[in-house]
């Protein structure tokens, strides 16, 4: 009956800790998994935002959360609206089409080269700059916010139209 009574013990005390082994590994996976799908999103939005303002002949309006760039397709503006970030192409659809989901916070800032004498000057910065078409790099940082877990991802992109030096 002790011998009995030990190995139940035993087994309880191996189930525990099986248990216990098996939570911890769901959830690592659970954090894993969210991680990288905020990943993933914060991604794919600095990936769309340098891809569209690369190949951009120039910016028609800028601020601190939206920006529209004239390319070969017409007026491309990205937007940040409530969680998502939006895409309109020659001012259509009006609501825009979400072009990515699940992001928090979307921040662009502007660079503009003011040249004094030919090929001098330097780079001033702007959230909201004056004259959009003479934007020549646009530094980006997107948060992107899953199941609380939180990444931010940075891009800059120079407008190669625009190119100062």
């Amino acid at each position: 009956l002790i011998e009995i009574l030990i190995v139940g013990l035993l087994m309880t005390i191996i189930g525990s800790g099986l248990w216990t082994l098996l939570r911890s590994t769901y959830d690592s996976q659970y954090l894993v998994v969210n991680q990288n799908v905020a990943n993933t999103n914060s991604r794919q939005a600095v990936d769309t935002l340098t891809e569209t303002l690369r190949r951009a002949s120039a910016l028609s309006a800028a601020t601190a959360s939206s920006v529209t760039a004239t390319c070969a397709e017409g007026s491309i503006r990205y937007y940040l609206s409530g969680t998502d970030i939006r895409k309109q192409v020659n001012g259509l659809p009006t609501a825009g089409t979400v072009a990515i989901a699940k992001v928090t916070a979307l921040s662009l800032t502007y660079s503009t080269f003011i040249a004094s004498t030919p090929g001098i000057g330097y780079w001033t910065t702007s959230s909201a700059p004056g004259t959009p078409a003479n934007v020549g790099a646009v530094n980006f940082s997107v948060t992107a916010t899953i199941n609380g877990y939180t990444r931010v991802m940075k891009g800059s992109v120079e407008i190669r139209s625009k190119k100062s030096i």
